[in-house]
């Protein structure tokens, strides 16, 4: 067993980071093509999507790279080496992961553009969309089980990164020059507070998800 630790977790690393990764991707495109039906304005700009797939995703996606195992790793049967790291578990959650993080993108824009008219709407649908990948590297560190654990206060690096993402965001919200360069305007606390809110609905889906799950399953068990 002592020789499947490294294959078994190296692989569920590898999944953790194509999980995040995809789940960004497919966020952001269905937030583009579900904005247009709607009567929105593209709710990500070329230049923000730049700045999601290099600084916003790139550094927590090598961060999960590290992520230590587990302590009940050595509990699991080793993996099958011809296994897939994306299964249809996984790619199930990436689309899951990905779909929710597109409408709350589309409706916290279309409802902020109502409340605070277009260019605060399209800075919240933007800074939105970032913080959703904070939660959303917390949804990708395991498959099953539990999502808030101390497992996840474990991997320094990780927290490292997202502490360093939210504070850029605020750089590229908050700062004069760095509003030229996103054409955003800056946001005030009740804004940025309706933006993480909107972003923890990817977090809070997984665990109603994974709850579920567990129900179903304990139900099946007490059947036999």
């Amino acid at each position: 067993m002592d020789g499947a630790c490294p294959a078994l977790w190296g692989s569920s690393r590898a999944g953790e980071g194509c999980r995040f990764q995809l789940a960004t991707n497919i966020g952001a495109i269905l937030a583009l093509l579900g904005a247009s039906p709607a009567g929105l304005p593209a709710p990500l700009t070329a230049a923000q999507l730049l700045w999601i797939n290099i600084i916003m995703d790139g550094p927590p996606a090598m961060a999960l790279a590290v992520d230590p195992a587990r302590d009940d790793v050595m509990r699991h049967p080793p993996r099958d080496p011809g296994e897939r790291i994306l299964d249809a578990r996984r790619l199930y959650a990436i689309s899951r992961a990905g779909a929710v993080m597109a409408l709350g993108t589309v409706v916290l824009l279309a409802l902020a553009r109502s409340a605070f008219g277009t260019d605060t709407a399209l800075t919240m649908a933007f800074t939105a969309f970032v913080l959703f990948q904070l939660f959303n590297s917390l949804c990708a560190r395991a498959d099953d089980g539990s999502l808030l654990g101390r497992h996840q206060l474990r991997n320094r690096t990780l927290w490292l990164c997202l502490a360093g993402v939210l504070a850029v965001q605020v750089a590229a919200v908050q700062l004069p020059w760095a509003r030229t360069v996103f054409g955003t305007v800056p946001l005030d606390a009740t804004q940025w507070a309706l933006c993480l809110g909107t972003a923890s609905t990817v977090l809070l889906a997984e665990l109603a998800v994974r709850g579920a799950q567990t129900a179903l399953h304990g139900s099946d068990g007490a059947r036999q």
